[in-house]
């Protein structure tokens, strides 16, 4: 007779916080392409004008060579935690922007996308957020992806991501 798997218990209490703000380094973040800063990015006409929370943000820096198409990439390992929310902060100012993409992703190394923005959405920071639908899903990873336009007016930027773990 074929059985059928018992479901996962739903988490019992309070979700720990755990918040990103990249004051001091990238916070648990890997990353080999998004660089950490405070005040403007260097090209004008794209990225923020400074953090949206403290002083520093991380962003991804589209000036030649890294245009068009480039990707970058930085993910947050979960362990065995299980993922409840994550919100952050994102600027996607100037003309070229690219699209930028938060990805969950499974112990066997499927990707879902959480949320995705694509184009110029002006010179101000926004908020996001995802909640997940537990216990359906469960996540070892987190990963912010931009895929670069073209040309150099393509800064993306993130600042304070919080998360929420089980």
């Amino acid at each position: 007779l074929p059985t059928t798997p018992m479901p996962t218990p739903m988490p019992t209490g309070q979700p720990k916080v755990v918040p990103s703000t990249f004051e001091s380094d990238f916070d648990s973040w890997t990353t080999s392409t998004f660089n950490r800063k405070t005040g403007s990015t260097p090209s004008s006409s794209t990225g923020p004008s400074g953090a949206y929370d403290g002083s520093y943000y991380v962003y991804a820096e589209t000036s030649s060579p890294h245009y068009p198409g480039v990707e970058f990439s930085m993910y947050l390992d979960l362990g065995e935690a299980t993922l409840a929310s994550v919100s952050f902060y994102y600027s996607m100012h100037g003309a070229t922007m690219g699209t930028a993409l938060l990805q969950g992703i499974n112990r066997l190394g499927n990707s879902t996308t959480l949320w995705s923005k694509s184009g110029d959405q002006g010179d101000v920071w926004y908020s996001a957020q995802y909640n997940t639908t537990l216990p359906t899903e469960s996540f070892q990873l987190l990963r912010f992806e931009y895929t670069s336009g073209s040309p150099y007016t393509g800064d993306f930027a993130l600042d304070f991501i919080c998360y929420e773990l089980w």
